[in-house]
Order: structure tokens, then C-alpha cells, then sequence
């Protein structure tokens, strides 16, 4: 068997290739085009688990350091249900109040918060009477914030004096 050379069938084999290659090309401009959307999606994918993942270590350390904060500090703001004071005389008794309703929150100081239980701290405050400067004052507790920093807000709900009391006996 000899081979010769056939016009007819290079021919065919000239536009078998060049239909191979003329569809490689086509299959090629086709499926880059998809193949590029695919990688840039497989990019944006990766970048997204990249911040998912650091937002959920992120929020993991918060809950870790939140389940052990522990009470800092003490601020208490006073406020009086009726006004019959002097400006002085009611500073005055406003600094005494929450220096003494501070005084009562102390004990709070160095508790992990998640350790404290808010209706029993509240108990600590809410209708306790104190003694300021002869005069009896009935704490309405009104606000209890506990975090690293307790925020009580108490209104101070004026009682009979000490000289009244002693004068009616």
C-alpha cells in the first residue's frame, strides 16, 4: 500500500483541521468569557469567607471577654421628686445622696456582671430610706444599667426630718 497523493482527500483533511481549529477557537472565546466570570465569582467568594471568618473570630473573642467583664466603676445620679431646697441646700443633699447610694453599690465593685443578678442588685436601692443631714429621703429607684460601669438613676422622695420626728414623740 502505497500512499499517493489525493487532492480530494487533503482537501478533506485541510478542512477537517481547519474546522477543528476554527471550533477550538470559537469553544475557547465561548467558554474563556464563562470561565473569567467563574474566577472572578470564585474570588469574591473566597474574599467573603476571608471577612466572614474574621468577623465571626471577631465576635467570638467579644463574647468571650463579655462573659468575663467585671463591674469598674459606680455612677449614681440623684434627683428629687419635689424641690423645697435652697440651690445649695439641694446640691449639697444630691452629692450626700449619691455619695451614700454609691456607698451602697460598692460591694458590686470587682463582681463579673454575668454573675450579678439585676433584680436582686435592684433590691439594693429601690424604697431604701437614708438619713442626710437630719432629713429622711425614701429612694425611688428608676433606671439600673449594669455594665463594666453600674448607672443608677434614683429619685429621692423627701420623708419627715429627724427634728420633726423627735419634736412629735
Amino acid at each position: 500500500m502505497l500512499l499517493t497523493f489525493n487532492p480530494r482527500r487533503a482537501q478533506l483533511l485541510a478542512f477537517f483541521i481547519i474546522g477543528f481549529i476554527a471550533g477550538g477557537t470559537i469553544l475557547n472565546i465561548v467558554m474563556g468569557h464563562h470561565l473569567d466570570q467563574l474566577n472572578l465569582e470564585n474570588q469574591e467568594l473566597k474574599d467573603d469567607l476571608e471577612t466572614t471568618k474574621s468577623e465571626l473570630e471577631e465576635l467570638r473573642q467579644n463574647l468571650a471577654d463579655r462573659s468575663s467583664q467585671v463591674i469598674t466603676g459606680i455612677e449614681v445620679q440623684v434627683d428629687f421628686s419635689k424641690s423645697d431646697y435652697l440651690p445649695y441646700e439641694k446640691d449639697s443633699l444630691q452629692l450626700t445622696l449619691e455619695k451614700k447610694v454609691a456607698e451602697l453599690l460598692e460591694p458590686l465593685r470587682g463582681q463579673k456582671i454575668s454573675d450579678l443578678e439585676p433584680l436582686v442588685v435592684s433590691k439594693i436601692l429601690d424604697q431604701r430610706i437614708l438619713e442626710v443631714e437630719d432629713k429622711r429621703f425614701n429612694l425611688d429607684l428608676k433606671l439600673l444599667v449594669l455594665t463594666e460601669n453600674v448607672k443608677a438613676f434614683v429619685i429621692a422622695v423627701p420623708q419627715t426630718t429627724l427634728q420633726e420626728e423627735k419634736a412629735g414623740k
